[in-house]
């Protein structure tokens, strides 16, 4: 099987990039090479990367707005994991200012809290879609929104109709949806994946539940009810060792990503587990029966993505392509290396 490159991140970590190497085995079977590559070289706080082929070996890397230098709500820059360097275009905001509340008054959000980056081409042709996470011009909630651009690197432009016209917010004001990603079965189905965190108790309180939801062709509507995969409370009873109570502050459930395995007639969910915060934030696997449950909590495993490296804290995989894990590529985020910041690696599995 060809190598598969991950590039994965944590939503509060760095974005790093993990190349082949010694195996490393994770929890649904796939091997990390154990050995992860930096993936920015512009040094930016890169929390919650998420990653698209544009062909060959590039990718667009995109990532939540954090301490980057230079205000930007997603930064995005495209990478060359072969030559482990930065591909033209430079370093840019994929979704700019101008398009938010107040420079854009018809906006429904605000960029106070853009989070949690996801692109994809929803169809071959089609343009390439952006989920992400905002805040609306009140409320402390967090709402999902879509944008669209015909070129990876962006700009992208938001939808302004449709179900994500005005951001997908919740009822309750104290309701988050956060970390949005998109991805699309074999079967041509389009899928969105998020983590609900109720905000109303003390930051301390632990919450995350993993849901799904179903999108038309396009991905600019939703189908049905969305479904609950795994909650917090299911995933922290699997686990040992460092657990939640461990992580301090803002324990954490959130970050899903999902790929597919048709040979072995599988899904694997992957997701970020504790307080981003602390070094006990981990990128967790289970295995799902479908695209839309199915799933199995008790059967997660931590997947270890510092690998060899002193890489901690990692977390918030993203997957460069949806289906047949391996040949595929994943993003993380992680502290150490001698930043003082997070960065973001990818890594390769077989």
């Amino acid at each position: 099987m060809r190598a598969l490159t991950y590039l994965v991140a944590t939503r509060k970590l760095g974005v790093v990039a993990l190349t082949a190497g010694m195996a490393l085995g994770l929890g649904g079977g796939l091997k990390a090479s154990g050995h992860p590559r930096l993936a920015n070289s512009n040094h930016i706080d890169a929390p919650d990367p998420a990653i698209v082929g544009t062909g060959g070996t590039t990718a667009q890397i995109y990532t939540t707005q954090a301490d980057n230098g230079g205000y930007k709500n997603i930064p995005t820059w495209n990478w060359n994991y072969a030559s482990s360097s930065q591909g033209p275009g430079g370093y840019n905001d994929a979704l700019a200012t101008s398009t938010f509340y107040p420079a854009n008054n018809a906006s429904w959000a605000t960029n106070a809290r853009v989070r949690g980056p996801a692109v994809r081409q929803m169809t071959a042709a089609g343009p390439y879609v952006l989920a992400w996470s905002g805040s609306p011009k009140s409320g402390r909630q967090n709402c999902i929104g879509m944008a669209t651009s015909l070129a990876a690197g962006g700009p992208f432009t938001p939808v302004t109709n449709g179900d994500f016209g005005h951001g997908w917010c919740p009822a309750n004001p104290d309701v988050a949806l956060m970390d949005p990603y998109l991805f699309t079965g074999s079967g041509g189905n389009n899928w969105l994946y998020f983590s609900r965190q109720d905000l109303s108790g003390p930051r301390t309180t632990s919450t995350g539940d993993l849901y799904v939801v179903q999108l038309s062709s396009t991905g600019m509507s939703r189908i049905g009810s969305p479904t609950l995969l795994a909650s917090f409370a299911a995933i922290d009873a699997a686990l040992t060792g460092c657990t939640a109570t461990d992580s301090g502050k803002n324990p954490r459930l959130e970050n899903p990503a999902m790929v597919q395995n048709p040979a072995k007639g599988r899904f694997d969910l992957f997701a970020s587990f504790g307080s981003s915060q602390s070094t006990c934030y981990r990128t967790v696997e289970m295995s799902c029966a479908r695209a839309d449950g199915g799933c199995n909590p008790a059967s997660a495993a931590v997947v270890p993505l510092a690998g060899v490296s002193a890489l901690t804290g990692t977390g918030g995989a993203s997957f460069a392509k949806n289906v047949n894990p391996e040949g595929n590529r994943v993003i993380f985020a992680g502290y150490g290396g001698g930043f003082t910041v997070r960065q973001s690696y990818t890594d390769s599995t077989s």
